[in-house]
C-alpha cells in the first residue's frame, strides 16, 4: 500500500488517494495510524507540492479534502516545508494551506517564529510575516516586532509597511525608534517618513537627538532636510522654537560657522520652517549671507516653493 500511495502522491493523483482512505480506515489501529501520517506527512506533503503546475495560485482542492480528513499536525508540517522548499509555486501554495488550517491553531505562526529566535532564516521569517499579512492580520504586529532583529533589508521593508499601517501604541513606536537608529542612510528616511505620517509625537526627542549629536561630520542632507519636516509636523510649536535657535547666531563660535553639527542643524532648520505655516522668510533670508553655496541654494528654493504654494 505505501507504494501506491507514494506514486499516488508524486503523480498528485490525490482523488484515487480518498479511494484508498476507506480501507485503510479499517486497517487494525496502530498499522492505521502509520499508514495515515505516510499520507499527510512532511515528505507526503512535499510530494504533492511538487506536483502541482507551475504557477498556480490556489492549492489543489483534492490536496485540501485529503488534510481536512486526516489526522496530524499540518500547519508544523508546512510551516517547515516554507523553511526549506525552494520553488515559489510551492511556497505560495503552502502559504495558503497554513492559512486554510491557522484557525484551528491560530498560535502557531508566533510560535514557530519564537521557537527559531534570533536565528531564524530571512526566508523563512519573510514568509511567516506574509502568512500574519494574508491570514491572521490581527496577528501582524506582533510577527513583526519578533522579527525587528533582523537586519535583512527587503525584510525590514516589509515590517515597516506592518507598522506603518498598525495601531498608535508604545510597542509600535519603540518598533520605529529602533528601526530608525539601527538603519542605514536610505531606509532611514523611510521610517522617518513613516514617524511624520503616523504622528509619532513620542518619537520627537529621538529625531531631535539625531541632529542634535551629528557633530562635525554631520548627517546627510537629504535626512536632515527629512528630520526638519517630520519635526515640524509632529510638534510645530516647540520645533519652530528649536528651529530659530537653530538659524540664528548664538555667540562668537556660532557666527563663525564652526559650531559642531551646525550645518546639519541649520539645514533642518530650513526645511522644517518652510514646512510649516506662519512667515518664515526672515529666518530663512537671514540666513543667506552666513551659510555655503549649498545651503543658499537650498534656502532660496524652500522660499521659491512657498511664493509659488502661496499663489497656486
Amino acid at each position: 500500500m505505501e507504494e501506491i500511495r507514494d506514486f499516488l502522491l508524486a503523480d498528485g493523483q490525490l482523488s484515487w488517494l480518498m479511494q484508498l482512505l476507506p480501507v485503510v480506515e479499517q486497517l487494525p489501529e496502530e498499522e492505521r495510524a502509520v499508514v495515515l501520517s505516510g499520507f499527510a506527512g512532511e515528505g507526503a506533503i512535499r510530494k504533492v507540492l511538487h506536483s502541482v503546475q507551475k504557477g498556480a495560485e490556489e492549492a489543489p482542492p483534492d490536496l485540501v479534502a485529503l488534510l481536512d480528513r486526516l489526522p496530524g499536525d499540518h500547519i508544523s508540517h508546512l510551516i517547515h516545508l516554507l523553511a526549506t522548499e525552494k520553488g515559489e509555486t510551492q511556497r505560495r501554495v503552502a502559504r495558503k494551506l497554513v492559512g486554510r488550517f491557522l484557525p484551528k491553531r491560530p498560535a502557531a505562526v508566533l510560535e514557530a517564529i519564537r521557537r527559531a529566535g534570533p536565528g531564524i532564516d530571512t526566508g523563512q521569517a519573510r514568509e511567516l510575516l506574509r502568512i500574519c499579512v494574508e491570514a491572521a492580520p490581527e496577528q501582524q504586529v506582533e510577527a513583526a516586532l519578533e522579527l525587528l532583529h533582523n537586519e535583512d533589508g527587503s525584510l525590514r521593508l516589509e515590517l515597516l509597511k506592518v507598522l506603518e499601517g498598525a495601531p498608535q501604541t508604545a510597542q509600535v513606536s519603540e518598533a520605529l525608534r529602533l528601526l530608525f537608529v539601527q538603519s542605514g542612510d536610505e531606509f532611514r528616511l523611510r521610517v522617518i517618513g513613516v514617524i511624520a505620517a503616523r504622528q509619532e509625537r513620542l518619537l520627537f526627542p529621538t529625531l531631535l537627538a539625531r541632529v542634535e549629536k551629528a557633530g562635525m561630520a554631520g548627517i546627510p542632507e537629504r535626512e536632515a532636510e527629512a528630520i526638519g519636516v517630520a519635526l515640524a509636523r509632529l510638534d510645530a510649536a516647540r520645533a519652530r522654537e528649536i528651529f530659530e535657535r537653530w538659524v540664528k547666531p548664538q555667540g562668537l563660535f556660532s557666527r563663525l560657522g564652526v559650531v559642531p553639527g551646525q550645518r546639519t542643524q541649520q539645514w533642518a532648520a530650513v526645511s522644517g520652517l518652510a514646512a510649516m505655516p506662519g512667515d518664515c522668510e526672515p529666518l530663512l533670508k537671514g540666513l543667506l549671507d552666513r551659510v555655503d553655496a549649498d545651503l543658499r541654494a537650498h534656502c532660496v528654493m524652500l522660499m521659491v516653493r512657498r511664493r509659488r504654494g502661496a499663489h497656486g
